[in-house]
């Protein structure tokens, strides 16, 4: 019960509307009628309720009413859940950088284009779909969704283009994975340096050898897969290594 209050009072009241209106639509079956007046219950209570009161005020009496309180949490909290991902208010994309949003976008279609595949196999907006995710992944850098996606185009769409477009698909995606790993180990190399700068804050070698090493990956890294977010990350190496060695003429802006 207390992930379930907990989750009930994180929402805004934008959200808590919008879970209203979606279980309202759904309140034709009586155990939605339930899931309603129990998210009502717990939105009405300073602290999380026992199990005991919540059957009492859901059933009448708490005699063998565990069981069934027990599925109706998990029902509610699964019908919360789904009617968050129904779209974002204006108050929780605030919240979220630009990134995340974008990230937030791609699952959504992503999901919608699953379904509209399996009912139909060849809904044009399917494939619109598909092409509107890769885009935006490429635009964002967002690289698992992005090999992820084109791998589903190779599978559902391009062998029946021919061979040509099949093996053109193959090596983009295999390209975009290894721009994943490198964007990952870009990001390990960022956490590692604290945990090196940390553990030698007395001692300059270590930490040193270490940036040369990461500045050297980070290039090769750069080179390779022209990742906007790789290069960041080298930026941010490169500055953090002339600081330390009080190189500041060496410090150029961005792009020059």
């Amino acid at each position: 019960m207390n992930s379930l209050y907990e989750l009930a009072h994180n929402l805004s009241g934008g959200e808590i509307g919008v879970v209203k209106t979606y279980l309202n639509f759904l309140c034709p079956e009586r155990d939605e009628t339930f899931a309603s007046k129990l998210f009502d219950y717990l939105l009405q209570k300073k602290e999380c309720p026992s199990e005991k009161d919540s059957c009492i005020y859901l059933y009448g009496t708490a005699w063998e009413k565990e069981e069934p309180l027990r599925k109706l949490q998990y029902r509610l909290k699964t019908k919360i859940l789904d009617a968050l991902c129904i779209e974002l208010n204006e108050e929780k994309k605030e919240k979220l950088d630009e990134l995340d949003y974008a990230a937030f976008r791609v699952k959504k279609k992503s999901i919608q284009s699953r379904l509209l595949y399996f009912s139909n196999t060849k809904l044009v907006i399917a494939r619109e779909l598909i092409d509107d995710i890769i885009a935006e992944c490429r635009k964002y850098e967002l690289y698992g969704a992005l090999a992820e996606h084109l791998d589903i185009k190779k599978w559902r769409y391009a062998f029946r283009e021919g061979e040509k477009e099949f093996t053109k698909i193959v090596s983009k995606a295999e390209f975009y994975k290894e721009c994943e790993r490198a964007q990952a180990k870009a990001n390990d190399y960022y956490y590692k340096l604290i945990f090196v700068s940390e553990k030698n804050a007395a001692g300059e070698q270590k930490v040193n050898a270490f940036l040369k090493k990461a500045i050297r990956e980070l290039n090769l890294l750069a080179e390779k897969t022209k990742s906007d977010s790789v290069k960041y990350y080298l930026k941010f190496f490169e500055l953090y290594s002339f600081m330390r060695g009080k190189n500041y003429k060496a410090m150029k802006p961005c792009g020059k």
